[in-house]
């Protein structure tokens, strides 16, 4: 492999905009010569731990989800959009199987690990475990295939990212896929990018999550100008138009998740909850129904899998569920089955530990109601992108916010006024984006109102209601920007 002639372009710190490099950063950047001096660092902080300019660079962007609020790990549809905010890696392979990774910001410790059948994770909530679990996710698959492991070798990587962290804009889930296209690089693995996408989907649950494949689905497939249609169900994808003459805006809580064992039962909790409301539905349609039903997912309730006419699905599936609470007790009468089994069959976790029952108990029609209707707003929302209904797709964003906030209760007080600010300064429509419990919400702005927006925001929320969140006043500019839709991972101009 030969360095790119794109890594003497960044250290020869040009400017020029017809270089390749720089049509690059024109592309797949807002502000692209801002970009440069940061490349410069990614390159010379590698070339200062390993002693040589590296290999290649490879990036991997973050997204945002447009419409599609935990839809993808129930079979149900998303829409994403990769944007201009990513991670970085620097690259040089290694004649061993170590893997040694640096960040060049330094609360990020380096970490080194051998390339094993089984790697043994960090403690949860390090960050080298999304580095672990992309390159444990491709030796499972490599081992499952009968392929011979004993010839992959390690790498250097030196990572600089400004995806904002624990912002629901998939910082975690760029690092699993840049760590993969990496490992995949170096080793000259081949891989369709819809498989690897489902590879790292099953791989991330390595961290202790169980999602569905939307981050890394978008970050390697996604496109300049348009955002992905995802469909779980089967897997597939389909391009769907973004508006032009409107600019979409995110907005950061400033409340961060932390990756905890408690935070990530916030998230937990809520596919356990969506998996038993599915095992009580399809219990009482089938004693109505007195035939059996193939059906594992929430995605899996349409006319063609049920029998069930589509007019009367929703009502039907919703009607089999109580808008009380169940316990453990409640759904082991219901299912016919010892408690034991209900949580062993639906509600373990990761490393197989029983998720306990919430104090307020499990909430099963909310979360379904909430799956089965953004599903439809999904459906809704690619009709109204498809024929430039900005106002209609406007209404529907506003309604998933809604019910991510009262149905699915993913919000805060902090994401709430956020929601409420941008629709004061002239949003067309706004919503939660990401896993929620702090994180960011996106804003459709048009462009005549978009300084205004900035302004308002500035003040309103991140200079009166968070003052004391910002080290410096202006600060907030890290957290306030107007996205741009950007190409999916890969190497950089090689």
């Amino acid at each position: 492999m030969q360095k790119s002639e794109f890594l003497f372009q960044i250290l020869s710190k040009s400017t020029d905009l017809s270089t390749p490099f720089s049509r690059f950063l024109t592309q797949n950047y807002s502000n692209p010569v801002e970009q440069i001096s940061r490349y410069q660092e990614l390159i010379q902080s590698h070339q200062l731990r390993v002693g040589d300019v590296p290999m290649a660079i490879l990036r991997a962007p973050g997204r945002i989800e447009i419409l599609g609020g935990h839809t993808d790990y129930n079979g149900c549809p998303v829409i994403a959009m990769a944007i201009d905010r990513d991670m970085l890696g620097a690259v040089s392979p290694r004649k061993d199987t170590i893997i040694s990774i640096q960040n060049v910001k330094p609360q990020f410790p380096t970490r080194e690990f051998a390339l094993e059948k089984q790697i043994s994770p960090y403690p949860t909530g390090d960050w080298g475990n999304y580095v672990k679990a992309a390159i444990q996710g491709i030796i499972d698959d490599q081992l499952s295939q009968n392929r011979v492991i004993e010839n992959l070798v390690g790498f250097n990587l030196t990572i600089s990212g400004n995806i904002p962290e624990a912002a629901g804009l998939s910082s975690s889930s760029a690092l699993v896929v840049l760590a993969a296209i990496v490992f995949q690089f170096i080793n000259s693995l081949q891989y369709d990018k819809l498989a690897l996408a489902q590879l790292l989907a099953k791989a991330e649950k390595y961290v202790g999550t169980q999602g569905g494949g939307m981050d890394q689905t978008i970050s390697l497939m996604g496109e300049y100008h348009h955002a992905l249609k995802i469909e779980f169900n089967p897997y597939s994808t389909r391009l769907v138009p973004l508006p032009e003459k409107f600019n979409i805006l995110v907005a950061h809580s400033l409340v961060h998740a932390p990756k905890t064992q408690s935070a990530m039962d916030k998230y937990n909790r809520r596919a356990i909850e969506c998996r038993l409301a599915l095992a009580v539905i399809k219990k009482v349609l089938e004693q109505k129904l007195k035939r059996s039903l193939s059906i594992k997912l929430i995605g899996d309730l349409t006319p063609e899998k049920t029998g069930i006419p589509a007019g009367q699905l929703f009502n039907l599936a919703l009607d089999s569920l109580s808008e009380k609470i169940y316990t453990y007790q409640s759904l082991a009468q219901i299912l016919e089955i010892p408690i034991s089994e209900v949580q062993n069959r639906f509600c373990l976790r990761r490393d197989q530990t029983v998720f306990p029952e919430p104090p307020d108990g499990f909430k099963l029609y909310d979360r379904f109601y909430h799956i089965f209707s953004e599903w439809q707003r999904v459906l809704n929302a690619c009709d109204a992108l498809e024929n430039g209904d900005l106002i209609e797709f406007s209404k529907i964003m506003n309604q998933s916010h809604q019910s991510a906030r009262y149905q699915y209760e993913l919000t805060t007080p902090e994401i709430d006024f956020l929601a409420e600010l941008s629709l004061k300064y002239g949003a067309l429509g706004c919503r939660l984006t990401g896993a929620g419990f702090g994180g960011c919400i996106i804003s459709l702005v048009p462009p005549e109102q978009t300084e205004s927006f900035i302004h308002g925001l500035a003040e309103d929320y991140y200079g009166k209601y968070t003052p004391n969140k910002l080290s410096h006043p202006d600060d907030w500019k890290n957290y306030l920007f107007v996205c741009k839709s950007v190409q999916g991972a890969g190497v950089v101009l090689d």
